[in-house]
C-alpha cells in the first residue's frame, strides 16, 4: 500500500536524531489529465528525464489478457460478446458497451479499479528501487474518479479547454464531434481536477511551452525530494 512520505528538507544536514517512524515508500506523483489534455506527452517527459512512472491505462490492458485473473469477472460481467475470434476481450467492443451505457461503465471500473491499484503498487515498489529519492510517478487517467489521489504525495493535472480537446479528438482521432463529447461525458470536467492539482500544467501553447514548464516544475520536485 502506498503512505504519505515524510521527507527532510533540502537544507537539512541531518544531524538531529533520526526518527523511529518507518519511512514510507514509495513517493508517489500522481500524473492526470482528461481524454487528449497531453497527459500522455508530460508523462514521456518525465520517463526521458530518470523518473519512472507507471502507466495505469496499460495495467489495465493486462487485466485484459487471457492469463490475467481478472479476465473471467470481466467476461462473465460482460459476456462473450466482447470476445474476439482467438477468445481474447476486444477493447473496441467493450469500449463501445462501457461508453454507451453509465452503469456499464461503472461495473468494467467497479471490477478494473482493484485490479490496477493493486498491479500499480506492485509496479510502483519495483521501480522506487532505481532511484535513493524513491520517486515514482503514477499516470492515470482516472486517478481522481478512483480516489488514487490520496495514495499520493502530490497530483499533477494536466488540462487543456474543451474546445481544444475536441478539435484533437477529432482531427488526430477520427472520432466524430459526437463521440467525442460521448467520452468527455464520462470523465470530470477541468473544473473539477483544478482544486486537486498541486501543480496544474495548462496545455493550450506550444509543445516547447509546456515542456519548458514541465521541466521547470521537475526541477523543483527533484530538489524538494532530494535526499539529505
Amino acid at each position: 500500500m502506498f503512505y504519505l512520505q515524510r521527507q527532510c528538507k533540502t537544507s537539512c544536514s541531518c544531524t538531529h536524531p533520526q526518527s523511529t517512524t518507518p519511512v514510507p515508500d514509495p513517493v508517489l506523483i500522481g500524473l492526470t489529465g482528461g481524454i487528449a489534455s497531453g497527459k500522455s506527452t508530460v508523462a514521456q517527459w518525465v520517463s526521458a528525464s530518470g523518473v519512472p512512472t507507471v502507466n495505469a491505462d496499460e495495467l489495465g490492458h493486462r487485466l485484459l489478457r487471457t492469463g490475467h485473473p481478472g479476465f473471467a469477472e470481466m467476461v462473465a460481467a460482460f459476456g462473450e460478446e466482447i470476445l474476439d475470434e482467438q477468445g481474447e476481450i476486444d477493447r473496441k467492443r467493450l469500449g463501445a458497451i462501457v461508453f454507451s451505457d453509465p452503469q456499464a461503465l461503472e461495473r468494467l471500473n467497479t471490477i478494473s479499479h482493484p485490479w490496477i491499484r493493486r498491479m500499480a503498487n506492485e509496479a510502483a515498489e519495483i521501480a522506487a528501487g532505481i532511484r535513493k529519492d524513491r520517486l515514482v510517478f503514477l499516470e492515470a487517467a482516472l486517478l481522481l474518479e478512483a480516489n488514487w489521489a490520496v495514495l499520493c504525495t502530490e497530483v499533477w493535472v494536466v488540462q487543456a479547454s474543451l474546445a481544444t480537446v475536441i478539435g484533437r479528438l477529432t482531427s488526430q482521432r477520427g472520432l466524430t464531434a459526437e463521440d467525442a463529447q460521448k467520452r468527455l461525458d464520462r470523465q470530470w470536467p477541468p473544473e473539477r481536477r483544478r482544486p486537486f492539482a498541486d501543480v496544474l500544467i495548462e496545455n493550450e501553447g506550444s509543445l516547447q511551452d509546456m515542456k519548458h514548464h514541465v521541466d521547470q516544475e521537475l526541477a523543483q520536485l527533484l530538489n524538494r525530494h532530494t535526499p539529505c
